[in-house]
């Protein structure tokens, strides 16, 4: 068999448009509440810092750290989510 990509009869290039629907606004509607994205490490610093302070979690600040397919981490001060990079 010959493995040598083909140069004398290329696939043509075809330019793919990705379209992704407005879910953020569909479930708003169906919840009728706020809908907000977040990433796995933002989203597992929240859950672990209300799982770990419970009834004080409104009251607190943590610092959380995820290793997964890459590094990543979350703060909560005083029950609000820092996104972005934190000084």
């Amino acid at each position: 068999m010959d493995y040598r990509p083909n140069t004398q009869n290329p696939k043509p290039t075809t330019s793919v448009r990705r379209v992704e629907p407005e879910i953020r606004g569909a479930l708003e509607a169906e919840l009728g509440k706020p809908v907000v994205y977040s990433n796995d490490s933002n989203a597992a610093a929240m859950y672990a810092h209300y799982a770990h302070f419970g009834a004080v979690a409104i009251d607190r600040s943590s610092v959380s750290t995820v290793a997964g397919t890459g590094l990543g981490g979350g703060v909560i001060r005083l029950y609000a989510m820092n996104a972005g990079v934190v000084p």
